[in-house]
């Protein structure tokens, strides 16, 4: 008998080492069901990860993927749930791999996280419910801005809480990003309960020539 698939309600799921916010399945859902052979060999860096299961799924893919957080307790439960999945899947050639890396957002704090000292480019860019708090909105885009170029994409998903969409003010102001709002019918939802709040997925992508307010065209 086949297995149900996976259906959501509440914003967010409590696991016993952290929680899970629920658009982040919504968006890995999509990336499984859409476009399960995009990330096969490619680079991913995420932001916020939390315990890591987005990053998990898309290692599943294929992708090399760099998960990266906050010095909380959600970096180490990520670390110890990373450790279990690469010992799970050492040998497993279908598989990618996954690394666990510090990375507090915004200048001030850059030089102190591992990848300020690296070269590599990223293919995709994954911002999974990352937007709810607009008092870092800005420290998020110019840390999301050191990593971009013309053949990165970047795709976020959130629930619409009070002021999260007023992340793409910065973005606009940032200049080079393009960005296109999926439709809701675009987007399965998985029964995520969306009555009194929106779950949006966006998809970015980078022009340096570009000029600022590119992305003035998402529906605020």
């Amino acid at each position: 008998m086949a297995e149900e698939p996976l259906r959501l309600s509440a914003q967010l799921t409590d696991e016993k080492d952290g929680i899970i916010w629920n658009a982040s399945l919504v968006l890995l859902n999509h990336f499984r069901q859409k476009m399960p052979d995009a990330f096969r060999g490619k680079k991913i860096l995420e932001f916020g990860s939390g315990l890591g299961h987005v990053a998990r799924g898309l290692c599943e893919l294929g992708a090399h993927v760099t998960a990266t957080d906050m010095p909380c307790n959600d970096l180490e439960a990520c670390r110890r749930r990373a450790d279990v999945f690469n010992a799970e899947k050492a040998g497993d050639e279908t598989c990618g791999t996954m690394r666990i890396v510090e990375l507090t957002w915004g200048q001030e704090h850059w030089k102190d996280s591992p990848l300020s000292k690296e070269d590599g480019k990223y293919d995709f860019i994954i911002l999974a419910e990352v937007f709810s708090i607009p008092e870092v909105h800005t420290e998020l885009v110019w840390t999301l801005s050191r990593f971009m170029h013309s053949e990165a994409e970047v795709w976020s998903i959130y629930m619409n809480r009070p002021f999260s969409m007023m992340v793409f003010v910065e973005i606009a102001d940032a200049g080079g990003f393009r960005v296109h709002q999926f439709d809701t019918e675009q987007v399965d939802l998985m029964g995520l309960d969306t009555s009194d709040i929106f779950c949006l997925m966006h998809k970015m992508t980078y022009d340096p020539a570009s000029p600022r307010l590119a992305a003035a065209s998402v529906a605020m």
